[in-house]
């Protein structure tokens, strides 16, 4: 029977290891403003301007333009990395950018025309996280009971 509390003890830590092990990363500077914390201004043509900012590789940038507008509809938004545009859209619409590796970078975003809405989110995309379902650990454990009692009635047996 200590057998098999061992082996139901060992599984248990096994499980509660691996999901404590699976913490978010943090994010970045450059996501910390994009979300929101101390968003750079709004510039007169209704873009956000940004100052290099230090970004984590896998970063992603996701921008969405939609109404209401105001001085004029625009037709088209823009992203740009360090001056280079990495993505356009036609109006409403959205952008993106996954950085390719950790560094400083100028996030700059852009209509062509007039002032809309904007919404910005940045960071690491979801990590898969492996999972078992309850039936499954359900079954592990009985099949490891089942063994653990088989193998104690043999040693029982030659006794």
């Amino acid at each position: 029977m200590p057998k098999i509390l061992v082996l139901l003890s060992l599984m248990i830590s096994i499980v509660g290891f691996s999901v404590q092990g699976n913490a978010q990363p943090e994010t970045s500077e450059g996501c910390d403003i994009l979300n929101g914390v101390d968003l750079p201004a709004r510039n007169p043509t209704g873009g956000i301007l940004g100052a290099s900012r230090a970004y984590f590789a896998g970063d992603t940038i996701l921008a969405t333009v939609s109404s209401p507008t105001e001085n004029g509809p625009p037709t088209s938004i823009e992203l740009r990395v360090d001056g280079n545009v990495v993505d356009s859209d036609s109006f409403p619409g959205s952008v993106t950018y996954v950085f390719p590796s950790d560094g400083n970078f100028d996030v700059d975003m852009d209509l062509d025309d007039g002032q809309a809405t904007w919404t910005l989110t940045c960071g690491q995309p979801p990590q898969a996280v492996p999972t078992m379902p309850i039936t499954g650990l359900v079954l592990t454990i009985l099949g490891v009971l089942l063994v653990a009692s088989r193998r104690l009635q043999v040693s029982i047996k030659r006794k």
